[in-house]
C-alpha cells in the first residue's frame, strides 16, 4: 500500500502560490534597488555640481554660475520624486512580505497534516505487518507441533 496524502493538491497549490509571491518579492527588490541607485546617482550629481559651482565661482566665471541653480533644483526635485517612489515601493514590499508569511503558514499547516497522516499510515502499516508476521509465526509453530 502506498501513502497518499489527501490534501496533496492543496499543498502543491500552496507551494506554487508561495513561489509566485517569492518571484514578486524578488522583482520588487530589484525595483527598489534600481530606485536606490537613481537616488544615489542624483546625490552624486548634486555634490559634483556643488563642487563645480564652487570651482567656477573661485575662478570668477560667473556666466556659468547662474546655470547651476536651475539644474540643482531639477536634481533635487528628481531625487525627491524617487525618494517618494522608494517609500511607495517599500510599502508594497511590506504587503508582499505579509502575503508571503500567510502563504508560508498555510503551507506549513499542510506539511504538518501530511506528517501526521504519514505517521498514522506508518503505524497502520506496522500493525498490519506485525499481524501478518504473528499469523505466519502461529502457522509455523502449528506445523512444527504437528511433526
Amino acid at each position: 500500500m502506498v501513502f497518499k496524502f489527501r490534501f496533496q493538491q492543496l499543498l502543491d497549490i500552496s507551494l506554487f502560490e508561495e513561489d509566485e509571491i517569492k518571484n514578486r518579492l524578488t522583482a520588487k527588490n530589484a525595483q527598489i534597488a534600481e530606485i536606490t541607485a537613481k537616488i544615489n546617482k542624483y546625490e552624486e550629481d548634486y555634490e559634483r555640481n556643488i563642487a563645480e559651482r564652487a570651482e567656477e565661482m573661485s575662478k570668477g566665471h560667473f556666466e556659468k554660475f547662474q546655470m547651476y541653480e536651475p539644474y540643482l533644483n531639477v536634481i533635487l526635485k528628481s531625487k525627491l520624486f524617487f525618494e517618494n517612489e522608494l517609500e511607495v515601493q517599500e510599502r508594497q514590499k511590506q504587503k508582499i512580505m505579509t502575503e508571503l508569511l500567510e502563504k508560508q503558514k498555510t503551507r506549513k499547516t499542510y506539511e504538518i497534516l501530511r506528517e501526521r497522516d504519514f505517521e498514522s499510515f506508518r503505524k497502520e502499516m506496522f500493525k498490519r505487518e506485525q499481524k501478518v508476521l504473528d499469523e505466519f509465526g502461529k502457522k509455523s509453530i502449528l506445523t512444527l507441533d504437528d511433526e
